[in-house]
């Protein structure tokens, strides 16, 4: 789900009606902001699926792909504040190709999670400081190469990391938050 930020592809993308956004946001928004859209809440986690509330948000999904088609469809979450509901695989090239503009990458929830672990990340930026900042993120992540330059020294530490991890899973028989985020 990405923020449409222009006017002028309003026509393109339909709005959906009050009903149809009561409906998106009970049965399929939700059950992940419920659930902890980052840092899972397990016994929510445990409620949904008891309730099978991601079959709900499935199903309302294929609704709406019936009755408006491939299409994205907005969804107004507040006065002014849209988001563009994908209800198609090929949407998503759509929304890549289309960003940042008409469609941002930056939303509200997007920058309130980024921002502490990177507060000026091209991700969350605005589209003339994303324009600005993206060049430096792909020659950093060398995004033309197959391998990165550094491929052999961060393998290395990935394994490392993960050997600890494993560690700590043999040692308790558990893999948890807590084990893996202090692997240093």
């Amino acid at each position: 789900m990405m923020q449409h930020r222009s006017k002028a592809h309003d026509h393109v993308v339909p709005m959906l009606n009050a009903v149809e956004h009561a409906r998106v946001l009970a049965r399929v928004l939700a059950s992940p902001v419920i659930k902890g859209p980052i840092i899972r809440r397990p016994n929510a986690v445990n409620l949904a699926e008891r309730f099978d509330a991601d079959a709900a948000g499935v199903d309302e999904m294929k609704r709406l792909r019936a009755k408006y088609g491939d299409g994205p469809v907005q969804v107004r979450l507040t006065p002014g504040r849209r988001v563009a509901l994908l209800l198609n695989p090929d949407d998503v090239h759509r929304v890549l190709n289309e960003t940042p503009e008409p469609f941002s990458p930056a939303s509200l929830e997007k920058r309130g999670a980024l921002n502490h672990f990177q507060p000026a990340g091209a991700l969350v930026s605005s589209p003339s400081a994303r324009r600005e900042r993206r060049p430096f993120n792909e020659r950093a992540l060398e995004s033309g190469k197959t391998i990165h330059s550094h491929a052999e020294t961060m393998t290395q530490a990935i394994r490392e990391e993960v050997e600890a991890l494993r560690g700590h899973l043999d040692f308790t028989g558990t893999l948890d938050w807590e084990a893996f985020s202090t692997m240093s």
